[in-house]
């Protein structure tokens, strides 16, 4: 079953927590700091634009969160920059 989220704030706030904001404190902050949106193509299969999120996770990795819209609400892309590789969450 995909996940829907009812914001697009709920979504990056997971995707966050995905990527090793596990404190609450440390999730604000960096939703705080969120630097600006770039939309990104998805290619092959899914083939839609989402707004994708750079993050520096608390480990040190660079990260990229990816929200769009879906049915109702919003999806969650986690997409590693360096292989292009992304997992739908």
């Amino acid at each position: 079953m995909t996940s829907q989220y009812d914001s697009r704030e709920s979504a990056i706030e997971m995707g966050l927590y995905y990527a090793g904001f596990g404190d609450e404190a440390l999730r604000k902050r960096a939703m705080d700091e969120l630097p600006e949106a770039v939309q990104t193509q998805l290619g092959f299969p899914q083939n839609k634009t989402i707004d994708t999120y750079t993050v520096r996770t608390p480990a040190g990795k660079d990260v990229q969160i990816g929200v769009g819209k879906f049915r109702e609400g919003f999806d969650l892309w986690l997409i590693d920059p360096e292989s292009g590789f992304s997992q739908k969450a």
